[in-house]
């Protein structure tokens, strides 16, 4: 061998020598910008890591449409097939959905096990659908597992939907069923406990306690009573109105109502029969017919029409006392 070719072959492996060093620190670099690296699969794959989960995932849904999951085997066989896709890209949203919801009928745990996985990737961490999902699928359990611990199940579901709770962009009728579970949870530990009553607490506790807390990612001062929204105010008043039509009698119940109608109803007029909520210049309300206490009408007793703001009705010009807006303390 001429000293030339040594010299080549000194320099190619030179240049080998330097290019792992190289791609070492790129991946060290990686890894440390994007922790979802190091999930992925160890097979190099000519770099292509996703655009071979996209092949397999193609196939994948074929496959899902030629088996019958009503077997253990089948759903272990499309479990550890849906892996095999997040090997190549663990952040692929898709796979974590739908592999779950096949899987959920028979094999639960499978379905929980993938969105664990999900959740645990940078790229899907913050995505509260897969906390609700698996929150859902525990739920379900309840319902169709007869050998399942009940109380067991609603406890992992509060877990995952408390998480989802956290995350940005979820959506607020998630608030409604974290609450009816929690009732549930309730229920189950004192079946003394009426469940109508129980939502009712519940909804008074996640107001007051946490609605604002930095455990559901939300910040606030002032009136926490002012930051319930429309929805969840209808949600609590038609819970209070059920109350008082099944369960009139039960005196946590009218106590907790009470409550809620002096803080975050105290700027809404209703019924102090029926609770219904009625309107300005009504003096019976419509839904039980029992006189109400009037307001927003002109304090001329020849016009008492509804007055829409100002300092002079616009039916008589009568001067209108304007109530002052309160303090804050």
């Amino acid at each position: 061998m001429n000293k030339s070719n040594i010299i080549k072959i000194l320099i190619l492996l030179l240049a080998i020598g330097l290019n792992v060093k190289t791609i070492q620190s790129i991946h060290k670099e990686q890894a440390e910008t994007n922790t979802d690296r190091a999930l992925v699969s160890k097979m190099p794959m000519a770099s292509f890591h996703k655009f071979w989960a996209d092949v397999k995932w193609m196939l994948y849904i074929q496959y899902m449409g030629s088996i019958d999951l009503t077997t253990e085997k089948n759903s272990k066989d499309l479990f550890e097939e849906a892996k095999s896709i997040l090997d190549l890209d663990p952040g692929f949203y898709k796979v974590y959905e739908i592999s779950a919801l096949m899987l959920s009928a028979k094999t639960p745990n499978y379905a929980v096990e993938l969105l664990e996985k999900g959740q645990n990737t940078q790229e899907n961490k913050d995505d509260w659908r897969l906390y609700q999902l698996a929150g859902n699928i525990r739920h379900q359990e309840t319902f169709f597992n007869k050998k399942a611990n009940r109380l067991e199940k609603i406890k992992d579901a509060i877990g995952y939907y408390r998480q989802a709770l956290t995350k940005p962009g979820v959506m607020p009728v998630l608030e409604k069923t974290y609450i009816k579970i929690k009732a549930q949870e309730k229920y189950e530990q004192d079946k003394n406990i009426n469940l109508l009553v129980a939502e009712l607490q519940e909804w008074e506790k996640y107001i007051n306690e946490k609605a604002l807390s930095p455990e559901y990612g939300m910040e606030g001062e002032g009136d926490m009573m002012l930051s319930v929204d429309e929805d969840t105010k209808g949600n609590i008043l038609s819970l209070i109105q059920r109350i008082k039509r099944e369960v009139p009698e039960d005196l946590t119940g009218k106590g907790t109502s009470q409550k809620l109608l002096k803080s975050i109803f105290r700027d809404i007029k209703t019924c102090g029969t029926c609770y219904v909520k009625y309107e300005a210049g009504e003096k019976f309300c419509t839904n039980c017919s029992n006189p109400v206490k009037t307001y927003g009408t002109c304090p001329n007793a020849q016009c008492g029409k509804v007055h829409r703001g100002g300092k002079f009705c616009q039916h008589c010009g009568k001067t209108v006392k304007v109530a002052k807006p309160k303090r804050k303390r």
